[in-house]
């Protein structure tokens, strides 16, 4: 219904076509049926791998640079209340800054690719759906 209320605000659709097709889709019982509805379409978000993939990443890049703050901080907080003589978690802090960073890095390009293909995943649909129009 999504899809099909997208294209009826874009003017890709008449109200009788939405209507008709709202009704078949309200009728539908497999995923195949509503499919049928929006295959002439453009695709308006990227495929379900691209976006889990996306999501997976970004939990992981939360997951790290949280690890990366509760131990820098903790050894930080020992190092203050042990007498505060040269700075030792900086044997640590800065090997660990370095991976975050390349994992910060490695993520942007990630998605930076992810975007490229879900691009390119919606314009071969459109041109597949308007050589098949």
């Amino acid at each position: 219904m999504r899809d099909l209320r997208a294209a009826y605000a874009a003017g890709r659709l008449d109200e009788h076509q939405l209507e008709r097709r709202a009704g078949c889709a309200a009728c539908a019982t497999t995923r195949a049926e509503l499919w049928a509805l929006t295959r002439d379409l453009p695709r308006t978000e990227p495929p379900r791998w691209i976006r889990t993939v996306d999501r997976v990443d970004r939990t992981l890049l939360k997951g790290h640079a949280a690890t990366f703050a509760t131990a820098n901080g903790g050894l930080a907080g020992v190092w203050a209340a042990t007498g505060q003589g040269d700075f030792w978690p900086a044997w640590l802090l800065v090997p660990w800054t370095l991976v975050l960073a390349w994992h910060t890095g490695g993520s942007i390009t990630l998605r930076r690719m992810l975007r490229r293909r879900s691009v390119r995943t919606l314009e071969r649909g459109d041109a597949a759906r308007s050589r098949h129009a």
